[in-house]
């Protein structure tokens, strides 16, 4: 009897995905906004007021990840912030087919900005954090990356948000293991800094955007200085007359936030910078290469692949490390 072959890749790609997402949903929470929730799939009894991602993040709390080649630029903040206060969001004007709706896709063709999505949600469980996905429609006469500040500021107004931590659609991070924690903690995010991005590649065709940091990844402190800054780049294009170009001009909000917001921020204190290559940026770039975050800009049509061998490497480091002796029995062949 011969079996049809089946690519293992594909097959288990789709194992995990299926096993880890099986059930996700939409459900408005914030004005505009479509959050992402786990609910129970099966037909299965009811077993009482249990919200599946509390034992998804217990399961994968013992994971630890592996130290980092420097010491810490500041101390950790998760004594003082609680997992269950860091919002991990995204921001789309685009409306999003649910993979569960095409059963017969290939999950390697499913759309970058689909599958990152997915995959951000999913680090955002595994350490314990909320996920929202916050649909927005475009603003007249504005660029639509304009409309991901006015997302943004919704979720820092939401006084369940101590922390926010937003990834543009061709964003994922590179090295999952890591929690929000862990990386502020390595980048000198210290209790007194309200805004975090990453430098922009040192040489861009674009004179506006030297110099630049890169807003597609950027984290908030709850904080009135986040808050204002956010504000003030949302105003930006209808108080400032230099910075109205920037409605439609590239590189549109990130370029009015450099321009005219960041120089009233004081850097090292309540703006932190890090460094391109480590949060910004992907394997193609000869400056920045994603070491953390990845940025995928004109390697968009690898997000799919690249964030899913990802996500089944560290599925399969996780088996390993429950696949202890009660799993092995030791056998002789004599009897």
């Amino acid at each position: 009897m011969s079996l049809r072959q089946v690519n293992p890749l594909s097959f288990f790609l789709g194992f995990t995905v299926a096993s880890l997402l099986v059930g996700i949903h939409t459900s408005g929470v914030l004005e505009g906004d479509s959050s992402f929730t786990l609910a129970w799939g099966s037909k299965q009894a009811d077993p009482g007021p249990v919200d599946p991602k509390i034992p998804f993040h217990q399961a994968w709390a013992h994971m630890t990840p592996r130290p980092f080649d420097t010491p810490d630029l500041a101390p950790r903040l998760d004594g003082i912030i609680p997992a269950s206060r860091v919002c991990v969001m995204s921001s789309d004007t685009r409306a999003m087919t649910p993979v569960s709706a095409r059963p017969d896709i290939d999950l390697f063709d499913v759309e970058p900005y689909v599958f990152s999505t997915y995959f951000n949600l999913w680090w955002a469980l595994r350490h314990g954090y909320k996920y929202k996905m916050v649909r927005i429609e475009k603003i007249p006469g504005y660029d639509a990356m304009w409309t991901k500040q006015h997302a943004i500021l919704s979720m820092l107004r939401d006084e369940t948000c101590e922390l926010v931590v937003y990834f543009d659609g061709d964003m994922y991070v590179t090295l999952p293991e890591y929690s929000i924690f862990d990386l502020l903690a390595h980048w000198g995010f210290h209790e007194r800094a309200s805004l975090l991005m990453a430098m922009d590649q040192p040489v861009h065709v674009l004179p506006q955007n030297q110099n630049a940091t890169n807003a597609g990844f950027a984290v908030f402190r709850r904080t009135p200085v986040a808050i204002k800054a956010v504000e003030d780049i949302i105003a930006c294009p209808e108080t400032i007359p230099e910075c109205a170009i920037w409605k439609l001009e590239a590189k549109h909000e990130q370029t009015a936030f450099n321009l005219f917001v960041r120089p009233h921020l004081k850097e090292g204190e309540e703006f932190i910078i890090v460094p391109c290559t480590e949060a910004n940026g992907n394997f193609r770039n000869r400056w920045c290469k994603g070491k953390y975050i990845t940025h995928a800009w004109h390697a968009k049509d690898t997000v799919t692949e690249r964030a899913s061998k990802i996500l089944i490497r560290e599925t399969f480091s996780w088996l390993e490390s429950v696949f202890d002796g009660e799993n092995l029995i030791e056998s002789s062949a004599a009897s």
